[in-house]
């Protein structure tokens, strides 16, 4: 093959394995701590394949499954790819929701801690490829039919909190946490010659108390890393507490980020003490037709799942 396209397409470079050789790939497909792909997965090639599982929503999970099919998790989960082993391996995305966040004892819980492990997971895995700057590529966008894995939106199209933190780590002029140097990163893609920039930390407690802060001025310029503030960590922090990152350009917010770290490692143990918010009343809205004002309120969510697709 690599001869004939030589011949009939000279120029044309030909990828005989779309995870090696010429890219990197291979996954890992299963949960990884956000750390692992700081360390592991900042390749100097295209990364061709990597991937976790990424559970989805309470609505879509109803439409997938009968009602007594839904808690505890058994069987029926499994046809859907919640496999404990394989290349998804779904006991260390249990573990992580076991051990990091205390575990659930009901479907709705499970479902919200799987959001955060989703998250941060996704995230990671376009914020750690900000070293290099050569590509990723996820192992998958979207399933061929009700999934539990490799996806960012779901086969009833409903995204996942792993859409928003793809989304959120592959921004074109991003601020991140590098969890291994414990530096504040400013990554440039695609965003041009930025300059006059100001890089800003602020370390929360649970309570909401600012324990640290620090900013930076810098110049960002197009397809670079720059790492241009040093985390610290005073005595006094909660259990769980947060970092909070803003890119600004004078008033202008550029790029924002958003973290939750242990003082053990791994352990977040302390965020099921948080206050849980309220629902917030229908919002209201105005609009105009015929130079009438009209005024009225978005409905809430319908709880009625989409229907199964034949």
């Amino acid at each position: 093959m690599r001869k004939i396209l030589a011949d009939l397409h000279p120029g044309l470079r030909y990828i005989p394995n779309s995870a090696m050789g010429l890219v990197s790939g291979g996954g890992p497909y299963r949960f990884q701590p956000p750390k692992f792909y700081f360390q592991s997965r900042q390749t100097p090639k295209l990364h061709s394949e990597l991937g976790q599982p990424n559970v989805v929503s309470l609505d879509s999970l109803r439409a997938m499954l009968p009602a007594s099919a839904l808690w505890p998790q058994g069987a029926l989960w499994g046809i859907h790819d919640f496999c404990l082993g394989g290349a998804q391996f779904l006991a260390s995305f249990r573990q992580r929701i076991d051990q990091s966040y205390g575990g659930a004892t009901s479907l709705e819980d499970w479902l919200t801690l799987a959001q955060f492990v989703n998250y941060e997971g996704y995230r990671a895995m376009f914020e750690a490829q900000g070293k290099n700057r050569m590509g990723m590529l996820l192992w998958m966008s979207h399933p061929a039919w009700p999934s539990f894995v490799w996806q960012t939106y779901d086969y009833y199209f409903e995204p996942t909190a792993g859409y928003f933190g793809s989304k959120k780590g592959s921004e074109p002029l991003h601020i991140q946490w590098n969890p291994v140097t414990d530096s504040i990163d400013v990554v440039n893609y695609s965003a041009g010659d930025a300059r006059g920039l100001t890089a800003r930390v602020e370390l929360l407690n649970m309570d909401g108390t600012v324990k640290w802060e620090k900013t930076a001025a810098l110049d960002s310029a197009e397809d670079s890393i720059q790492s241009p503030i040093k985390m610290e960590y005073p005595a006094g922090l909660s259990s769980v507490h947060f970092l909070r990152l803003k890119l600004t350009r004078g008033t202008q917010l550029l790029s924002e980020n958003f973290y939750w770290r242990g003082l053990e490692e791994g352990n977040f143990r302390a965020l099921a003490n948080c206050p849980r918010s309220s629902s917030k009343p229908p919002l209201p809205c105005k609009s105009k037709a015929k130079s009438k004002a009209k005024s009225g309120a978005f409905p809430p969510r319908s709880t009625t799942p989409p229907a199964p697709r034949p």
